[in-house]
């Protein structure tokens, strides 16, 4: 561009800085989007469903179990962290819910050991099924915590996103600097002000003298 730019410059650049500008806009919007998909629900089956299915094998035994001796208070214990535990897997979030998760699974461990009944050996049996499964969803969930609480795959989709974005937003300010600077040289330079036409002026004719007439000579009768 020249070092003075002209008007078609200026609104060159203003419409360069506008693309720009919906460009930066558009990543934003796919940049909240990514973030909002962890990829973590896949993840979590391997907690949801062991927990789903030894509940059901406890409650099912809950009655014989209290004929042979359990406590009561430590039936209602081991029902209360199956009920913290699946509400935590639907609303999971790895900094807030994935601690107290883990120590709910090495509760349950322990806590169906000390159970009383003729169950005991059978959900013990049905737990240590699922511990495998359990403890490397645990793995995969604490892997989160270093990519913003989200899957590896769905972590690198985001950062490029943000890169991307972050360029665009450079481009648009570059853009945007450029068209100020351009905008306040071409507002200094002198404006010409509307052409007047001039017509040319009608002359007016010239009165020409009129010849000298002899005066009228009187005849004496």
């Amino acid at each position: 561009m020249p070092s003075t730019p002209s008007r078609q410059d200026v609104e060159h650049l203003h419409r360069l800085m506008m693309q720009s500008s919906l460009e930066a806009a558009d990543l934003d919007r796919k940049v909240w989007s990514a973030q909002q998909h962890d990829g973590l629900s896949r993840i979590l089956k391997g907690w949801r469903e062991p927990a789903v299915a030894v509940q059901s094998a406890f409650l099912r035994a809950e009655a014989e179990l209290l004929a042979g001796n359990t406590p009561k208070s430590l039936v209602d214990r081991i029902q209360s962290r199956f009920g913290d535990l699946l509400d935590r897997c639907a609303r999971f979030d790895p900094l807030l819910d994935l601690r107290a998760c883990v120590e709910h699974w090495k509760s349950l461990a322990a806590e169906f050991a000390r159970l009383s009944g003729k169950n005991r050996d059978g959900l013990l049996a049905f737990l240590e099924r699922f511990k495998q499964r359990i403890d490397e969803t645990t793995a995969l969930l604490s892997a989160s915590l270093t990519t913003e609480g989200m899957v590896v795959e769905n972590h690198r989709v985001l950062v490029r996103l943000r890169g991307e974005r972050d360029k665009a937003r450079q481009k648009y300010e570059r853009l945007r600097q450029q068209y100020l600077q351009a905008e306040q040289q071409d507002w200094m330079l002198p404006k010409r002000g509307p052409a007047v036409v001039r017509l040319p002026q009608e002359k007016k004719p010239v009165e020409q003298p009129r010849p000298h007439e002899p005066a009228p000579q009187h005849r004496m009768p």
